[in-house]
């Protein structure tokens, strides 16, 4: 058996796993928390809901003049 990143190791020990969980969420939380933190400053907001909103605004336009060209 093979688990989604192709390794054999992870799956025939289960204790790797688990130790590899142990390692890896206490590092992940501490950025997950400056990250958390960035994006509730009113500015970092204002980027996102810029981004997100032009991303939007051009899938939109994408699917309205997709028909009308083809």
């Amino acid at each position: 058996m093979i688990d989604a990143l192709g390794s054999r190791a992870l799956v025939r020990k289960p204790s790797r796993r688990v130790a590899l969980a142990l390692l890896w969420f206490p590092a992940v939380a501490p950025l997950v928390d400056r990250l958390g933190r960035w994006l509730r400053r009113p500015r970092a907001a204002r980027a996102v809901e810029a981004v997100t909103g032009t991303a939007l605004g051009a899938l939109g336009a994408v699917l309205l003049l997709g028909p009308l060209t083809a």
